[in-house]
């Protein structure tokens, strides 16, 4: 009798194929499971090499470049598995998020989601540890990554990843918000469960580094998300809207100021200017950047 496949692991793969077969070889466990590869138009000659090999042992569906949330939706609509693991294709399971993860969703049935820490390798190397789930600091501050163990029924209920965000970024943070809308219970389980690729050149990154991405996928967000807030919370993120559009606005002012600054006291007087303009915090961020760099071009 053939055992029942308990976890599907959905790998989508645009131009990822010098990656990608590291990925599969790091799904390493003893619990049931398939490995579904998404090919998202890839075009790149190597990858769609490598994606036709890989077809031989696994199942590859291709599709036209639609992005990543279609690409991931894809994947899940066909999986076996009642529990789903989205794997980023330059990116590493450990065996603990299938050991711990699935015990945990076994166990527990209102477990809704199960996430843990991750590992950073490549352009740059440290130890990412998360924190127990809490709406309020999830909506400042986006923790949980795609790369997390989820009950395949409740992706079903928030019908899936959003295909229609404004920008191919963010689109875990929309997904677990919509989980959290529908009161879906977070479970965090403080042990590495992946590694993350850091690579400079990512065009994610860079969309995430931008003030600009992040003030429109907030405004959609709160559009989008409205009935999961309540007034304090959307006033809240109203104002990180509007302290957002503030550190857009005076960007080039606090770099004029900061590059004018010869002296300690008018660093300082930089400071207080940035303080009132954008924040505390984002402020000594930008005039640390600007500093730092001054003094290597000294």
């Amino acid at each position: 009798m053939k055992e029942e496949i308990l976890v599907s692991v959905i790998v989508p793969c645009y131009n990822h194929g010098q990656f990608i077969k590291e990925a599969i070889q790091s799904i390493q466990t003893d619990i049931a499971h398939e490995i579904i590869i998404v090919d998202d138009g890839s075009t790149e000659i190597e990858t769609l090499d490598i994606l036709k090999e890989l077809s031989n042992s696994y199942c590859v569906l291709t599709q036209k470049n639609r992005g990543v949330s279609a690409a991931r939706n894809s994947g899940i609509e066909i999986a076996k598995g009642k529990y789903i693991i989205p794997l980023d294709a330059d990116n590493l399971l450990t065996r603990e998020i299938f050991e711990k993860g699935v015990t945990l969703l076994e166990q527990d049935l209102a477990i809704d989601v199960v996430y843990g820490d991750k590992l950073v390798f490549g352009g740059l190397q440290y130890f990412s540890r998360n924190r127990p789930f809490n709406l309020e600091c999830f909506l400042y501050h986006h923790h949980i990554d795609t790369c997390a163990l989820f009950r395949k029924t409740i992706w079903e209920k928030v019908n899936g990843y959003d295909e229609e965000m404004p920008f191919n970024t963010l689109e875990d943070w929309a997904f677990w918000l919509s989980v959290a809308e529908l009161g879906g219970k977070f479970a965090y389980v403080p042990t590495t469960f992946f590694y993350y690729r850091f690579r400079r050149e990512s065009k994610v990154r860079l969309l995430n580094s931008r003030s600009e991405v992040r003030l429109a996928m907030t405004k959609y967000l709160l559009v989008k998300k409205e009935s999961v807030l309540s007034f304090g919370l959307r006033e809240g993120m109203i104002q990180h809207v509007e302290a957002v559009q503030l550190q857009i606005k005076w960007r080039w002012a606090l770099v004029y100021y900061a590059f004018k600054a010869n002296s300690f006291q008018d660093i300082h007087g930089s400071i207080q200017f940035i303080k009132e303009k954008v924040g505390w915090a984002a402020g000594v961020r930008l005039l640390y950047g600007m500093v730092r760099n001054r003094l290597k071009s000294s």
